[in-house]
C-alpha cells in the first residue's frame, strides 16, 4: 500500500504567506513613497532656490552701486551714507518676511568681504539674535563657499542648491551682481533664508510623506490579512484533499489486499478441486479394476461348476 502524498505536496502556510505579502507590499510601496518624497523635496528646494535668485536680482536693482563704493571703512558704520544705502534694502527686506538677512559683499583681492547688511536697521521678527549688536562694515568672510565666491568672481546671479550650515544655523542663499553708474561691477547683493523658514516650506511634504507611509502600512496590513484568510481557506481545502486522497489510497490498498486474498482463495479452491477430481478418477479406476476382477472371478466359478456337473 502506498503512503500519503504529503511528501510531494507543497504545504500552504497562511501566516508566512501573509507576512511575505506585507513585507513585499511595504518594500515596493515605501520605495515608491521614498522616490516621490525625494523628488518632491528636490523640486521644492529647486523652487525655493529660483525664488531666492529672483529676490536677489530684485534686491540688486535697489542697491546704489556708487554710494556703496564709498563704504570701505568700519568707521563708516552708522554713517548717513551707510544708512542711506541701506534704506531701500531695508524696505525690500521688510516686504519679504521669509528672508532673515540681506547684505552686500565684494572681493578684495582673493578675500570675500561683507560690506553692509540690513541688520543694522532691521532684523526679522523670528531672528533670535536680535539682542546682539550688528556687525560693522567691511568684515571678512572667514569661511569658504564656492557658490558665493563664484557669484563674485564670475559676476553672475547664482545660489545654493541645498541648505548649508554656517555657525549654529542652516541657511539657503542666493546672490546677484549690482553695478555702479558707469557699468563697472561693484559687488553682489546676497539674500539668506533661514533653515527654520525652509522647514516650514518642506513640512507639508514631510506631512504628506508620513500620511503616505501610514496609508501604505494600512494597505499592506489589509492585504496581509486578506491573503492570510485566503491562504487559510486554501490550506483547509488542501488538508481536506490530502485526507480524501489518503482515504482513497487506503481504500485502494484494502481492495488490492482483498483481491489478493480472493485470488489466493480461488487458487486454493482450484487446487482442492483438481485434487478431488484426481481422487475421483483414481477411485473410479480402482472400482472399474475391482469390478473387472470380480466379473472374471464369477465367470471362472461358473465354468468350474459346469464342468463338474
Amino acid at each position: 500500500m502506498s503512503g500519503p502524498h504529503t511528501s510531494t505536496t507543497r504545504v500552504i502556510r497562511p501566516l508566512a504567506a501573509a507576512i511575505g505579502a506585507v513585507l513585499l507590499t511595504l518594500i515596493v510601496a515605501l520605495s515608491g513613497v521614498a522616490f516621490l518624497w525625494q523628488n518632491a523635496v528636490d523640486s521644492q528646494y529647486e523652487a525655493i532656490g529660483k525664488e531666492l535668485r529672483h529676490l536677489a536680482k530684485a534686491a540688486a536693482t535697489v542697491g546704489d552701486g556708487d554710494l556703496h563704493h564709498t563704504l570701505r571703512s568700519p568707521e563708516q558704520t552708522g554713517s548717513p551714507e551707510h544708512l542711506r544705502f541701506l534704506e531701500p534694502l531695508v524696505r525690500f527686506h521688510k516686504s519679504n518676511e521669509d528672508l532673515i538677512y540681506v547684505y552686500t559683499a565684494i572681493l578684495q583681492g582673493k578675500d570675500i568681504v561683507f560690506v553692509a547688511g540690513t541688520e543694522t536697521m532691521y532684523m526679522a521678527p523670528y531672528d533670535d539674535k536680535r539682542d546682539q549688536p550688528p556687525e560693522p562694515l567691511m568684515q571678512p568672510f572667514e569661511g569658504e563657499d564656492a557658490v558665493f565666491r563664484a557669484a563674485l568672481e564670475q559676476q553672475t546671479a547664482t545660489g545654493n542648491d541645498r541648505p548649508f550650515r554656517w555657525g549654529d544655523r542652516v541657511y539657503l542663499s542666493a546672490y546677484a551682481p549690482f553695478y555702479r553708474s558707469n557699468g563697472e561691477f561693484e559687488g553682489v547683493v546676497a539674500v539668506d533664508m533661514w533653515g527654520g523658514r525652509l522647514e516650514k516650506r518642506i513640512t507639508s511634504i514631510h506631512r504628506s510623506a508620513a500620511m503616505a507611509v501610514l496609508l501604505v502600512m494600512v494597505v499592506a496590513l489589509g492585504a496581509g490579512l486578506s491573503i492570510h484568510r485566503l491562504r487559510q481557506r486554501a490550506a483547509a481545502d488542501q488538508l481536506a484533499l490530502i485526507e480524501a486522497t489518503e482515504e482513497a489510497t487506503a481504500a485502494r490498498g484494502r481492495a488490492e489486499e482483498n483481491a489478493a486474498r480472493n485470488a489466493a482463495l480461488n487458487e486454493e479452491l482450484r487446487a482442492h478441486r483438481e485434487d478431488l477430481q484426481r481422487l475421483v478418477e483414481e477411485r473410479t479406476r480402482d472400482w472399474e479394476a475391482s469390478e473387472a476382477r470380480f466379473r472374471s472371478l464369477v465367470e471362472q466359478s461358473l465354468v468350474g461348476i459346469f464342468i463338474t456337473t
